[in-house]
């Protein structure tokens, strides 16, 4: 008889619980709970009380940057400013700059600083002699002993300490000129020649980015000579407006691409054509873009005006009113994005202000005796300036019908009737009190 042995139950032994090490670590949890509820509180009282200065001064560095220092007018003269009070003014400058109703006193500071470069010009000596004669010795100046090369590299075009730099690129008369608002070292121009060259005011060089020779001639068989020319202020999109009624719009970074403009010349599409808009029965004349929508107008000697949303690609609208050919057109960058005003001129020698919410315009004239207008600019809001071809600068409020102030003969007596050099180009620094402008005086 065989007697069966149990087995006995396995036994696991237990680690030994030390007490005070749980204290320990129960003490480790409590505190690490504390520290994450330290964070938190801190974390929520950031958000709540220092978020919007911290995004303010993130805001005022990026406005820093893409101004540079020498937009800060007042700021060298007052150092000892706080950066509270700095930051305050600030904000309020571009709450006044989105409002249009921001305002910098800019011609005085600008006319020191000319008086100082005409004085290097002519040695010291007072300055006698006629526009001309001033604006030979200008060029004498400034001109570099290499200007009649046709290289464009950066060491043909370095003039060092000169005053004025020379850029070629263009065969023909340049008729048009363009530069973005946030890239103050590039250019652009068209000209005669169908050219549209690039310029790097950094390094002093030009590059022919197109030569607009196509086959579509457009509506009236023109030419495709370069007449007028905008560009939006990031550097991307660039348009112009041609002889033969084409409004062409190019994306900049397409634009001079070996693949896309070996074709030019047998009438290929051109690199960094996104489309092209039609409708004018006459030459382009003028162009003018805002760029905060998107928003551009053409105007022709077909006496119409075109309004057309680049954000779509889409042509919206054509304006009516003018009897001539328009020579200039101009829209406020600072208006509300849904308050836009563009103004015109025209041969018929008046000038309209479009109302396009209302779908009216208002007329402004001058006197009976005043010639037509070549160009017209918005000042800001409610301001704008314009000069004809007698050589008055213009200065009007969109709420009188004459003019505010006037300067005759703004660039001299021209062939000795009574009548100035006619004043065939201006444009304005944004909110401030300072006008250019251009004549055929040179």
């Amino acid at each position: 008889m065989s007697i069966r042995k149990r087995s006995q139950p396995q036994t696991t032994k237990r680690p030994k619980v030390n007490l005070l090490d749980n204290i320990h670590d129960d003490e480790s949890v409590s505190s690490d709970d504390d520290n994450d509820m330290a964070e938190v509180s801190e974390e929520e009282e950031e958000t709540v009380d220092a978020k919007r200065v911290r995004l303010a001064r993130e805001y005022l560095s990026r406005i820093d940057q893409q101004e540079g220092s020498s937009s800060s007018e007042s700021e060298d003269d007052e150092e000892d400013i706080s950066s509270g009070d700095r930051m305050s003014r600030k904000l309020a400058s571009a709450r006044l700059k989105a409002s249009g109703s921001y305002e910098r006193n800019a011609a005085d500071k600008l006319g020191r600083e000319v008086a100082i470069l005409t004085s290097m010009v002519h040695h010291g000596t007072t300055v006698t002699e006629s526009p001309e004669e001033a604006a030979k010795a200008w060029r004498a100046t400034s001109l570099p002993s290499n200007a009649d090369s046709a290289s464009t590299s950066a060491d043909a075009t370095t003039t060092g300490s000169k005053l004025v730099t020379y850029l070629s690129g263009h065969d023909q008369t340049p008729t048009s000129l363009a530069a973005p608002a946030h890239h103050l070292s590039v250019a652009y121009s068209g000209g005669k020649d169908h050219r549209v060259v690039r310029y790097d005011l950094e390094r002093e060089t030009s590059t022919v980015l197109l030569n607009i020779n196509l086959t579509d001639r457009g509506n009236n068989g023109g030419s495709s000579e370069v007449l007028a020319m905008v560009v939006t202020d990031d550097d991307r999109t660039l348009v112009t407006g041609g002889r033969d009624g084409l409004v062409r719009i190019y994306d900049v970074r397409l634009m001079g691409n070996d693949k896309s403009t070996s074709g030019l010349a047998g009438g290929d599409k051109p690199g960094g054509l996104v489309t092209t808009f039609r409708g004018h029965k006459g030459p382009v004349t003028s162009l003018a873009l805002r760029s905060q929508s998107m928003d551009l107008f053409s105007g022709s000697e077909d006496r119409c005006i075109r309004h057309y949303n680049l954000n779509e690609m889409a042509y919206l609208e054509t304006l009516y009113g003018h009897e001539h050919p328009i020579t200039s057109l101009s829209v406020c960058s600072t208006a509300s994005s849904n308050n836009i005003r563009p103004i015109s001129t025209s041969r018929d020698r008046t000038h309209r202000l479009w109302k396009l919410r209302e779908e009216s315009h208002l007329i402004f004239r001058g006197k009976s005796s005043d010639p037509s207008s070549d160009t017209i600019r918005y000042i800001k809001d409610h301001w704008f300036v314009s000069g004809n071809e007698r050589g008055d600068l213009s200065l009007w409020n969109v709420e009188k019908k004459k003019p505010v102030d006037i300067i005759s003969g703004a660039h001299g007596s021209g062939d000795g009737t009574g009548n100035g050099n006619m004043i065939v180009s201006c444009d304005c620094l944004i909110g401030s009190d300072l006008v250019a402008t251009g004549s055929h005086d040179g």
